[in-house]
């Protein structure tokens, strides 16, 4: 399932005004500029039931926790450096934006839509630092190239390539929009491999314009990248069917090596895309399957009421024929089911913080095993295990019994919603026994005593909770009794060791 030997190279104009496809230009071009759409909109922001992921908030200089190593992109805002964390060493992308240059409620929102967000293809946020005149995003660090990296090194790639990295995308997209949230630009150059080998995970980055919008509202900034903008976001009214569009541009490039709606010009190049007129004709397009152009035709619909979703894009016969995982062959370990079996949610300051080390202590290679197991039961790539989808893989798992399966579901949804996430999935089948370190208790005991005093108290949990606006005050009350021993009002690292059944 490797990439094809190259037909045609990407035909692209290098203008002045317009995007250039060229790799050291990590951001390209992103136009914003008001549209003279008169209707006045409200975008709702903030979710009234965001589930907290522990993106903490720390002010002082970077150096105190990260070790600054080599630039490794650069944009508009400012610089992207490769890090490690002082405390455990992992590696870690550091995104320093400039004060002066961007707003920090455009900031804030970044990191609220992408803690929204729980999914394997989706760049994971641990925290946000501050020094006297830079914000700093710590993120998990993805060390392979990007896609447009890889188009044009590869200029056209295997059928079976292309629906791979394109399920990857629509997996990550059906779940954003399903959050209610819209990327607003989706681009090869913000599509970025975890590693370097081949079958690398695909993941979504960048959410620097991305909006959390309701179901009868409608964006009307015009904001995007030329060759990858929907037609409705030049007419100044969309919603989330314009990162779908974005993805049969993305389609048709991997396939062809030329971009559907090409110019000389930035204008020339809106006026093809308000035309919606493009081609399968040409050498380029000879044998390529009439599914792969049928799924395109459906991603540049036009009218975005008829465009697909991401979730039907996933179903798409193309998509479906070329990615389904087969089972046959595929042994889980034992000790992964056991963790299932016996996993207890109900001590929510615990699950706190077994998220946040899973979230933000762990490494790729310490979830690898989980994550391509919830990649397997996760039928319909949406990035959360229905009832019937854990039904369908405990039985693969050889759990048969429905009591069983609703006790694994009652037990594992820690948030209530009616699904496995995926960080309540790994934290479910996490070897804890194994992969709970006393570094890793010190640093998440750290977080949750945000003071410094050496104790978490309810005023700490409140703090580290602000964001998440689905608790009351006996929710912390409970939290504070679940891991305070002696009773003084106080957790101390005694008793936050006593809660996690941590052996020394």
């Amino acid at each position: 399932m490797g990439c094809c030997t190259s037909k045609k190279s990407i035909k692209v104009s290098s203008s002045p005004g317009i995007l250039r496809l060229s790799s050291r230009n990590i951001e390209k071009i992103v136009f914003t500029a008001k549209t003279p759409h008169t209707r006045s909109v409200t975008i709702h922001e903030v979710s009234k039931n965001r589930r907290s992921s522990h993106v903490t908030h720390r002010v002082g200089p970077i150096e105190d926790h990260y070790t600054v190593l080599e630039k490794i992109g650069s944009g508009g805002y400012g610089n992207v450096f490769q890090g490690i964390d002082k405390h455990t060493g992992f590696h870690r992308a550091l995104k320093c934006i400039k004060k002066n240059k961007l707003k920090t409620t455009n900031l804030m929102r970044e990191v609220e839509n992408l803690q929204e967000l729980d999914h394997p293809n989706i760049l994971r946020v641990m925290e946000v630092l501050e020094d006297s005149e830079n914000f700093w995003i710590i993120t998990e660090l993805c060390k392979g190239p990007n896609l447009f990296e890889k188009i044009s090194k590869f200029e056209v790639f295997s059928e079976n390539q292309a629906a791979k990295y394109m399920h990857d995308i629509l997996s990550a997209l059906s779940h954003c929009h399903k959050a209610g949230i819209i990327h607003r630009d989706i681009k090869p150059e913000n599509l970025l491999f975890e590693t370097n080998d081949e079958n690398s995970v695909l993941k979504i980055i960048d959410f620097g314009t991305s909006r959390k919008i309701t179901e009868d509202i409608k964006c009307t900034e015009l904001i995007g990248t030329p060759y990858y903008v929907a037609p409705e976001v030049l007419e100044g009214a969309y919603d989330e069917k314009c990162d779908i569009w974005s993805c049969g541009v993305i389609l048709y490039i991997m396939l062809s090596g030329s971009p559907p709606f090409n110019g000389l010009n930035t204008g020339k190049i809106f006026k093809k895309v308000k035309q919606a007129y493009y081609s399968f004709s040409g050498a380029e397009w000879e044998g390529i399957s009439e599914d792969a152009k049928d799924l395109i035709s459906k991603l540049l619909e036009k009218d975005p009421n008829q465009r697909y979703t991401a979730e039907e894009a996933l179903m798409h016969i193309w998509i479906k024929s070329r990615t389904s995982n087969s089972n046959k062959g595929y042994s889980v370990n034992s000790s992964v089911i056991n963790h299932l079996r016996h996993f207890n949610s109900s001590c929510k300051l615990k699950i706190s913080v077994l998220r946040y080390i899973a979230n933000n202590l762990s490494n790729a290679e310490e979830i690898k095993e989980i994550r391509e197991l919830f990649l397997r039961l996760d039928l319909n790539g949406d990035g959360k295990l229905s009832r019937d989808e854990l039904r369908s893989g405990c039985k693969m798992l050889g759990i048969n019994k429905s009591a069983d399966i609703e006790d694994i579901m009652e037990r594992c949804d820690a948030d209530g919603n009616g699904y496995i996430d995926y960080t309540e999935f790994i934290i479910a089948t996490m070897d804890w026994e194994n992969k709970l370190s006393m570094d890793k208790l010190r640093e998440a005991f750290e977080a949750y005593d945000i003071d410094g005093t050496g104790g978490i108290s309810i005023e700490n949990l409140k703090k580290f909770f602000a964001d998440d606006l689905s608790l009351n005050p006996s929710d912390f009350e409970d939290m504070l009794k679940e891991g305070d021993v002696n009773g003084d009002g106080i957790i101390d690292i005694n008793d936050f060791i006593a809660l996690m059944n941590f052996r020394t």
